[in-house]
């Protein structure tokens, strides 16, 4: 039975997210210095490696595909089985095997039968169409399809509900306004848009959908920053890196950078 890979692309949203937000971190990642998952990384990568297996089981359209390569139902591990391969493998995530099985179990009991059925795509690549200084794409969760058009759906998982404000602050994330750049130049008029699809482990589990827009002068200022951002990465080639010397940027939400004390001088 085979165990789905949610691997990152490397000029996909990993790269991306790192070059807006400090080159040196890019740098660092390019180079393969990324330190092991921080706690809450840890559950959201386990936590889409079983929603991806679960929607591969649940697939109901003949030309399933995940990231090019044609699946069915049969040929994959059943989510709580990839769940324990993975933390079996890897010990960083044994600590959330147990809660992540629990929030999945909940999970399919809260949406039951208006789960998402017609998957088109899972942990599917999606690269931009034209030319760009460097290469640019990013890897969507779920494509599937409603109403005749094409969803991209991102998987979120959280240690808080988050309320209404964090629909509001992915609207401006790179991830998300890439999502629906993206998907306009893939699909066209066929685009239907991009969902934010929230588990939250916060007081037992809660569940959240809700539909992401983008403002059309957001997409053609985003375009803009990954012109000039990758036009300055190449630029620097085999130069230093410039640091942004922000405690946002350096300590952030998951913790300190794993380059902190380095670009410290220690």
């Amino acid at each position: 039975m085979k165990l789905l890979n949610p691997s990152t692309n490397p000029h996909g949203t990993t790269f991306w997210r790192a070059l807006l937000k400090c080159p040196t971190l890019a740098r660092h990642y390019t180079a393969g210095n990324r330190g092991a998952p921080s706690d809450a990384q840890a559950r959201g990568i386990l936590l889409h490696l079983v929603l991806a297996h679960h929607y591969a089981k649940r697939n109901r359209l003949p030309n399933f595909r995940q990231d090019g390569e044609a699946l069915t139902a049969g040929e994959v591990m059943t989510p709580e089985d990839a769940a324990h391969a993975l933390a079996e493998d890897q010990p960083v995530f044994r600590p959330w095997l147990g809660p992540v099985v629990e929030a999945y179990g909940a999970y399919c009991t809260y949406w039951g039968e208006s789960d998402f059925d017609q998957v088109l795509a899972l942990e599917h690549t999606l690269h931009a169409i034209g030319e760009y200084p460097v290469p640019y794409c990013q890897r969507a969760d779920l494509l599937v399809k409603r109403q005749d058009k094409v969803w991209i759906i991102d998987h979120k998982g959280s240690g808080y509900s988050g309320g209404s404000s964090l629909f509001e602050q992915v609207s401006i994330d790179a991830q998300f306004v890439g999502y629906h750049w993206l998907g306009r130049q893939r699909f066209g008029k066929k685009f239907g848009g991009v969902i934010l699809n929230q588990v939250s482990f916060e007081k037992g589990f809660r569940f959240k959908r809700a539909e992401i827009p983008v403002l059309p002068q957001v997409l053609a200022d985003f375009e803009y920053a990954i012109r000039t951002a990758g036009d300055e990465w190449n630029r620097l080639q085999g130069k230093p890196m410039p640091k942004r010397f922000h405690s946002e940027v350096c300590w952030d939400r998951y913790g300190k950078c794993d380059h902190f004390d380095s670009c410290r001088g220690r």
